[in-house]
């Protein structure tokens, strides 16, 4: 899903209607980020298993420090087998 404001929640519904688990990788802050929004406004959907994953809430620095606080493939790896089992 690409950001494009404003989310057409109605349609993105329709769309994820036939997937049971969702994983929502998110490469800003947990906090104050569009997956947050995406989270909130896709929380009524109680069949559905809804996780994020997202870089830490703090300053993401220059250089290779950023290394550390963004989400990578092992993280999504260990995030996506967490939620099928």
């Amino acid at each position: 899903l690409r950001w494009l404001n404003p989310i057409d929640y109605a349609q993105l519904e329709q769309l994820i209607e036939p997937i049971n688990a969702i994983l929502i990788v998110d490469e800003c802050r947990q906090t104050g980020s569009l997956s947050e929004a995406l989270l909130a406004n896709l929380s009524h959907l109680k069949q559905k298993k809804i996780n994020r994953l997202c870089a830490k809430d703090c300053f993401i620095s220059l250089g290779e420090s950023w290394r550390y606080l963004l989400p990578d493939e092992q993280d999504v790896v260990a995030a996506v087998e967490s939620m099928l089992q």
